[in-house]
């Protein structure tokens, strides 16, 4: 990789000035190719559910200034960054805009809610903020149907230009000594300077201290806390081998009760199309569902049916 994330930019050169981003990325790739003649260069970027055209625009202005790599690589954490639906377009456009290949190049979801703060852990995701958003439930079950399902979609990009997935990070066991940055570091992050001369060591403990500094992905490893292998890290292996998920069926609503909000005035007036379920493979999906017609007429007024 010739850079991560690079959204905002880098090494203090902002994402804006397309030129000078796109010769600090040729440098990057001539430089590995000197080393390396038949490397593969990638470049990072993230958020495809909110900067669609944005990132297209990036990736055009690194193909103007010659400064296009192999592959262009994705964060997509399903929580964060939009349905399969809008990945799939964001990867195909690319694919097909620019001719390269497009990689998923950090994803996770979560195993567990049990919390690790005694561990060293100041977990980020939690079925309670996140799970809905993202569509899975929390389980090892789960993990394993993210990937499936991110693979689906690089396998309909067209020209087998899909070329791979990497698991974010699957051996980060909690540990007080193994945190996601220092404190330090943390507050170089804030402020861009050393904290040395600027304020004191206790000062600097207070603000960056403790669980601050602890490690903030634990519950999505591919280990449990004491390190013992969960059956999600067998999933590339069974990709390798080439097996198949269990029939995908439904095993219950995701919500018991739902709101619906009807101009009951009107003419008429419709019921949702869909309705979210559970399958067995812990995702949630919204599938067609058939109302009974009787039922709907017989609501007149607000109320519980």
């Amino acid at each position: 990789p010739i850079c991560n994330e690079i959204n905002p930019g880098i090494a203090g050169v902002s994402a804006a000035n397309y030129q000078r981003i796109s010769a600090i990325i040729a440098s990057g790739i001539n430089a590995s190719r000197v080393v390396f003649p038949k490397v593969k260069t990638i470049v990072h970027y993230t958020n495809v559910s909110t900067q669609q055209s944005q990132i297209s625009k990036w990736v055009g202005y690194l193909q103007k200034y010659e400064a296009l790599p192999d592959v262009i690589g994705f964060s997509y954490y399903p929580f964060w960054h939009g349905s399969l639906d809008n990945l799939q377009t964001v990867l195909n456009n690319i694919a097909t805009t620019y001719g390269t290949e497009v990689m998923i190049v950090e994803t996770s979801w979560g195993f567990t809610d049990e919390a690790a703060g005694d561990r060293g852990a100041n977990n980020q995701f939690s079925s309670a903020t996140l799970g809905e958003a993202g569509g899975y439930e929390t389980s090892a079950q789960a993990q394993a149907t993210v990937i499936s399902d991110i693979v689906n979609v690089l396998s309909n990009v067209p020209e087998q230009k899909g070329t791979g997935i990497f698991y974010w990070e699957p051996a980060w066991l909690p540990n007080f000594s193994s945190g996601w940055i220092t404190p330090e570091g943390a507050y170089y992050n804030d402020h861009g300077k050393d904290w040395i001369g600027r304020v004191s060591a206790s000062d600097l403990e207070a603000d960056y201290g403790g669980s601050y500094c602890y490690s903030s992905w634990a519950n999505q490893a591919w280990f449990d806390y004491d390190g013992k292998v969960l059956p999600s890290a067998y999933t590339y292996r069974h990709l390798i081998s080439g097996d198949h998920l269990a029939e995908e069926s439904y095993q219950r609503l995701f919500k018991d009760n739902i709101d619906v909000i009807a101009n009951l005035n009107a003419e008429s007036w419709d019921m949702p199309s869909t309705v979210r379920v559970v399958t067995n493979l812990g995702a949630y999906r919204d599938v067609p569902v058939t109302w009974d017609q009787s039922q709907v007429d017989a609501i007149t007024e607000p109320g519980v049916y």
